[in-house]
């Protein structure tokens, strides 16, 4: 059974779940989706049939990789968390995520972005672990809009997954 699929929204810099593609909606007479006894917009099933509503599920690679980039990781005792902020963390597994918001606030320098790209390889490396890809890839650059951009690409036995991501930074030079 797929997992429910995360997206990522560039424009927005978030990550969230989402239905089905409007196009695979039954509509009314105006084009309007119709809307089911649950609330929800009825999909359109193989050959036409209705199927059941729910959210947009599959992509586990990319949601996974997206959890572990946008989940904040707790900072460890020689992380430089600055004066008065939360070392955040899930409560039930503080290694799970990254620790990408560390730098959000810092120069974007040629060091900045290559320990960027060490957190982001860390936070994926579970994936290796339990045998969910062989190797990962991963590059990131700078970008226009105060934006880190890069990709990770899972190859699992001889297949590659892209997963592009960026994220906003709030640069103080």
């Amino acid at each position: 059974m797929a997992d429910i699929a995360t997206i990522w929204d560039s424009a927005a810099s978030r990550g969230d779940w989402a239905l089905p593609s409007r196009d695979r909606f039954v509509t009314d007479a105006a084009g309007r989706p119709v809307i089911g006894p649950d609330g929800f917009a009825v999909p359109i099933g193989p050959a036409g049939a209705m199927a059941s509503a729910g959210l947009l599920s599959g992509r586990d690679i990319q949601t996974a990789v997206l959890i572990s980039l946008f989940t904040d990781a707790a900072a460890g005792p020689d992380d430089a968390v600055p004066p008065g902020i939360d070392p955040r963390g899930w409560w039930a597994d503080p290694d799970i995520g990254s620790k990408l918001w560390l730098l959000a606030r810092s120069k974007r320098t040629p060091a900045t972005l290559q320990l960027a790209i060490a957190y982001v390889r860390q936070a994926v490396a579970w994936m290796i672990a339990d045998q969910l890809a062989d190797a990962i890839d991963v590059t990131a650059e700078w970008q226009a809009g105060n934006r880190l951009a890069g990709q990770v690409v899972v190859i699992h036995r001889g297949a590659q997954t892209p997963v592009p991501f960026d994220y906003a930074w709030k640069d103080l030079a």
